[in-house]
């Protein structure tokens, strides 16, 4: 059955107190809900005429956005995504041998069917791997992505992985790093116009599975770039020796704010796990 919780907040007394409140529940982080059983309003002073909307507005901050595959429902309904995996479409495509950003099925087989605009495509070509967002699709032969790619004219397959907004903790994206010695993150920042600087932050966490509660996650590094917002590759590395770490995850921020959303930030990540 699902979990029930109780979850409240308290509004300014002194007068009137728009704006968007959080609710904090019992058991101290935020949560949605399947469906809200009651709701009960305290005396209101000062004002009459107070009134209560209940819901979710698009800063709700109890949900993470992810490219990866949508795993079937938990135990209790509950929704996932794995980011690790992507859809593999075993049909071939082509630039027809130059760099382009218009990708074509070849003979016209449909590659793109269930390709939609915002997916993430992954090619292997020559055994380097590349990822394309998808900004147009003309057709299910024709689709235009957000930079120039070179794939030869007889063709190569590849995957495909969808957006999805997840509320579900689990979905949290943690990296299993029990057994390893040394954990090496190396991650940058292409392009953005803001000028407040780059900040990342890495935790780890002791506990069997990512657990959602932010209690049980301990900071291990944090590192501020006063740059505007452009990062060459950087690389950290963290001594898993040290404590019984069990999942690690980096987080990344820009210290005044980005430039909304005029210039595109080209975030990459990557890690390797050393014995």
């Amino acid at each position: 059955m699902a979990e029930s919780r109780s979850c409240a907040w308290s509004a300014w007394t002194a007068g009137d107190d728009d704006g968007v409140k959080t609710l904090v529940c019992t058991d101290g982080e935020g949560a949605y809900f399947q469906n809200v059983a009651t709701v009960t309003t305290g005396v209101m002073t000062g004002e009459s005429d107070e009134t209560f909307t209940l819901g979710y507005t698009a800063n709700s901050v109890n949900g993470w956005a992810m490219y990866g595959v949508r795993l079937p429902p938990g135990p209790n309904g509950e929704d996932g995504v794995d980011p690790f995996s992507s859809y593999p479409v075993p049909l071939v495509i082509t630039t027809a041998g130059a760099p382009s950003t218009t990708v074509t099925s070849v003979a016209s087989n449909g590659a793109f069917t269930h390709v939609s605009v915002g997916d993430l495509l992954l090619f292997n070509l020559k055994g380097v791997s590349y990822e394309r967002k998808v900004t147009a699709r003309a057709s299910a032969n024709s689709i235009t992505v957000n930079a120039a790619i070179n794939i030869p004219a007889v063709g190569n397959t590849f995957s495909y992985k969808k957006p999805w907004f997840s509320t579900n903790p689990l979905d949290i994206v943690a990296i299993p790093v029990k057994g390893w010695s040394t954990l090496l993150w190396t991650w940058g920042v292409a392009a953005n116009a803001n000028t407040g600087g780059v900040i990342s932050l890495i935790q780890c966490t002791p506990t069997k599975e990512p657990n959602w509660s932010s209690a049980s996650w301990v900071q291990v590094s944090t590192t501020t770039v006063a740059s505007a917002g452009t990062l060459s590759n950087t690389t950290e590395s963290i001594d898993l020796t040290l404590l019984p770490y069990a999942y690690c995850r980096f987080g990344l921020r820009f210290g005044t704010g980005d430039d909304t959303d005029v210039a595109d930030e080209n975030i990459s990540l990557s890690t390797v796990l050393m014995k």
